[in-house]
């Protein structure tokens, strides 16, 4: 009746899926993603997607009830109440986690991250990132840019590897996209003085 599916990073921007019975189904692009596929009536499911991208995992599932390792993720629109504003996957948690477990707990509270570079290079983070957002209760999809990941030890450093202008760009049009009442972000030192997350709070001051 669904399928899960598990790609590598990033998934694929658009798979489409074909099942005897029912309309071609395209995907929303998620790393973890679930498929409803209730009215198939074959026992054939075929996947299509352009461009380079890996599934690790299908996961095909029977009946009405889902196991509750399922992430049931909705896409990132519309307004939110919070927008967190992370630079690495796991700083959302350690720096920026008692605000982001309070408001995803809140009922009524939309909340909204969006991170300020992306893990692709390293397999495993992405699907830690998204286990970490779910497991306290997120369930709007993340915002994950282009910008890679790169260590610094000062905004100086940090200004010297990405973009400023590109960075302050990106948070105006997330500020423009979800119109956020709050915004968490980092502390303008850092917290210990990592050069990307004081660039990430400098530019969001401006932004």
């Amino acid at each position: 009746s669904s399928l899960y599916l598990i790609w590598d990073a990033p998934a694929p921007a658009r798979c489409t899926i074909m099942a005897q019975g029912l309309a071609p189904i395209e995907t929303q692009g998620f790393l973890h993603e679930w498929v409803n596929l209730a009215g198939a009536t074959g026992d054939t499911v075929t996947l299509t997607w352009e461009g380079p991208a890996t599934l690790c995992d299908a996961v095909a599932l029977g009946g009405s009830e889902l196991p509750d390792w399922v992430q049931l993720w909705r896409p990132a629109e519309g307004d939110c109440d919070i927008l967190v504003l992370p630079t690495h996957a796991d700083d959302e948690h350690l720096y920026l986690g008692g605000a982001l477990a309070t408001a995803a707990a809140t009922p009524g509270c939309a909340v909204q991250v969006a991170y300020m570079v992306n893990h692709n290079g390293e397999y495993y983070r992405p699907h830690e990132l998204l286990n970490g957002l779910w497991a306290v209760g997120v369930n709007r999809y993340p915002v994950i840019p282009k910008f890679p990941d790169v260590y610094s030890d000062s905004l100086e450093h940090a200004k010297a590897i990405y973009d400023e202008q590109e960075i302050l760009d990106y948070q105006i049009a997330l500020i423009d996209r979800f119109h956020p009442q709050v915004i968490v972000g980092h502390d303008l030192n850092g917290e210990y003085g990592h050069g990307a997350h004081r660039l990430n709070a400098h530019t969001l001051t401006k932004a």
